[in-house]
């Protein structure tokens, strides 16, 4: 049974990805519902919940996974899932049928918040390399996109709190090849952010350099 879920998940996900102007038509006709049903569940097993939130992703984009994430915060299935997608869609060094290219993004404005989300979720999980691994990957493909105006003090604040989460992974998980990856990805993107400005930007690396000497 769980075989047949992922083959009709994925189909969908593959309509989604190969036909764009079928995306709401699948939200319209209900496929859309009937993933999230299944997510919401509970009940379905990790292998599935990938596949779930994959071709949910490919019809909805971000702003689904990251309601869905953010309503089952507490679920390790949901969050590795969840965290995958994101994955997914953002990074575009990814390549192969699992790339959800095209996929819908996020606005600029509400990158702040997704990056909080992904904070909440290693916070949540600081005990599971998959979470801390894949959180830090998340992070380092979100940074990027956070506003950089004077007016973004919400990103400022996004900020500071993921170079502390980073740190953690990396401390908590050293012999962990993916959690270190994950982790050098997002330092990378910290150290690298254009200044929200100079108070900020100045609160924000002296926090990384911080946590980094108590490594």
């Amino acid at each position: 049974a769980n075989h047949a879920a992922e083959k009709a998940a994925e189909a969908l996900g593959r309509v989604a990805l190969a036909a764009p102007n079928w995306r709401q038509a699948l939200c319209s006709c209900g496929a859309l519902e009937a993933l999230a049903g299944w997510i919401r569940c509970g009940g379905a097993p990790r292998r599935l919940q990938k596949y779930l939130f994959w071709a949910a992703g490919a019809i909805a984009g971000l702003p689904f996974v990251a309601h869905e994430l953010r309503n089952h915060v507490s679920s390790f299935e949901v969050v590795d899932a969840a965290l995958c997608a994101i994955i997914a869609i953002l990074d575009d060094d990814i390549d192969g049928e699992y790339a959800l290219v095209g996929a819908e993004s996020c606005a600029d404005s509400d990158v702040p918040a997704v990056i909080q989300l992904v904070v909440e979720t290693m916070r949540q999980h600081p005990g599971t390399p998959q979470v801390q691994a894949k959180g830090s990957h998340c992070l380092g493909l979100l940074v990027p996109l956070a506003p950089t105006s004077q007016a973004a003090s919400s990103s400022a604040a996004a900020v500071a709190l993921a170079a502390p989460a980073v740190v953690h992974a990396a401390r908590r998980f050293p012999r962990r090849r993916d959690v270190v990856n994950g982790s050098a990805l997002a330092l990378r993107a910290l150290f690298s952010l254009a200044p929200l400005h100079a108070a900020a930007a100045a609160k924000t690396q002296s926090g990384v350099f911080r946590d980094l000497a108590g490594a």
